[in-house]
């Protein structure tokens, strides 16, 4: 009992110090810059590893996960609403970088709603990591029947990701068949050639 009563104190305190709200508004930005950076749902899978793996720990430990996870709901939250600021005010990406980390924070609030009424019940910690293995494959399955082409897109952006070869990043800055000064203005920009122009004045 005075651990469960440790681990709750442990969480209020958590919500509770500025460096969780700090860390949470570099969560917020971290979302709405790599959506629009990357522009593939791909990179919220840690997240939602993450969430998975977060709530079974809080249910095992008998404190509410909607308390713990309020940091990650709200950056989650604030970095869709940036993300959608920046596609609708001044055109950036698709719109899939506004649903994207819409659909995470919808599915992340009902994870952690999940396992709030599971821990109500009493119930095992470890099945509820198989609960979040079935919702995920018949979600999945769901998802794939529903939108074949969302699907196929998501494959195409997961090629890109893991099997694209010759990227600019991966090549010699100064290889002579490149080009020693078009392949450096093509990969660091002109800006910072204009920025070393005007230090040098």
């Amino acid at each position: 009992m005075s651990n469960t009563q440790g681990d709750w104190n442990a969480a209020v305190n958590h919500i509770r110090a500025p460096r969780t709200w700090a860390v949470t508004a570099l969560l917020a930005l971290a979302v709405a810059a790599s959506v629009h950076a990357w522009g593939s749902p791909l990179t919220f899978i840690p997240v939602a590893l993450y969430l998975g793996s977060r709530v079974v720990v809080d249910v095992a430990k008998d404190v509410p996960p909607w308390l713990t996870n309020i940091p990650v709901l709200v950056g989650l939250g604030a970095g869709t609403l940036l993300a959608a600021f920046a596609h609708f005010q001044f055109g950036w990406h698709q719109f899939i970088a506004v649903a994207a980390p819409a659909l995470v924070t919808v599915g992340a609030i009902g994870l952690v709603g999940f396992a709030t009424i599971w821990r109500h019940l009493n119930l095992p910690p470890n099945r509820l990591l198989i609960a979040e293995g079935v919702v995920a494959v018949v979600g999945g399955l769901a998802f794939r029947l529903s939108r074949p082409e969302s699907v196929n897109k998501l494959q195409g952006r997961a090629s890109d990701l893991f099997g694209r070869e010759g990227i600019t990043e991966a090549t010699s800055l100064f290889s002579i068949d490149q080009g020693i000064i078009l392949k450096p203005l093509a990969q660091i920009g002109f800006g910072f050639y204009l920025g070393q122009l005007r230090s040098c004045l």
